[in-house]
């Protein structure tokens, strides 16, 4: 991640159409949901269609909740993410045979459910992404208070407290809530690395709204334009 820049991770990929678009529009990644429950829920071999497509414009991550590591190996095998994102009750262990197997880390770390941003420390991972976790897994779609993450002391900006010990400054991805109408308001709250939007930029669950993936890029173009 650039010191400078946010990165920007649009989740919930569905589709080619959109897994292009939203390439062609300049993001810096796109998730693919492999949790059945989930209204996003894409089968591992229709996410290899789409990441022989786009392999070499965006990393691809891949979202897990409480799958084994050898289970999300073996869809890294088949589909060729480039980052798992452990979304559930993940043990620490697990995060650290993952990254063995070379594949990269983004462990998913809340504040009104365990694994609560305290537990950071205990994981080897890569990157974090924090958010809410008030409402189940695989992202709330909800605002919360997004100063909560500012206090991790983990952007780039110095935190005015540190409660969380983040010794490997491990970068922080923001999730939850957010869209181009508040994400400006949601980084100067929480001073993360990234961001990661799902709903928040959909027609419906599991399709995106290309236009909105703009106008959101737009404004982290002003934002940035401000610092």
């Amino acid at each position: 991640m650039a010191a400078n820049s946010l990165f920007v991770k649009i989740c919930g990929i569905t589709n080619m159409d959109d897994a292009l678009g939203c390439a062609k529009l300049g993001v810096d990644a796109i998730g693919f949901v492999f949790y059945e429950k989930s209204p996003r829920y894409i089968t591992p071999g229709r996410a290899a269609e789409i990441i022989r497509e786009i392999n070499d414009h965006v990393r691809c991550f891949g979202v897990f909740v409480n799958l084994t590591p050898e289970e999300i190996l073996r869809i890294r095998d088949s589909t060729g993410i480039h980052v798992a994102q452990l979304h559930g009750n993940e043990p620490p262990d697990w995060t650290q045979r993952l990254e063995k197997e070379a594949l990269t880390v983004c462990k998913a770390f809340f504040a009104r459910k365990k694994p609560s941003f305290a537990d950071l420390p205990r994981y080897s991972c890569s990157m974090a992404l924090f958010e809410s976790g008030k409402h189940g897994y695989g992202g709330t779609g909800r605002i919360w208070n997004w100063g909560e993450v500012a206090e991790v002391g983990a952007g780039s900006e110095p935190a005015p407290t540190n409660k969380v010990h983040n010794p490997a400054s491990v970068p922080i991805i923001l999730a939850g809530g957010l869209t181009p109408d508040n994400v400006v308001e949601a980084v100067r709250s929480a001073r993360p690395d990234g961001i990661d939007l799902s709903s928040g930029v959909e027609k419906e669950p599991g399709k995106k709204d290309l236009e909105k993936v703009r106008l959101l890029l737009e404004s982290l173009k002003e934002l940035e334009k401000q610092k």
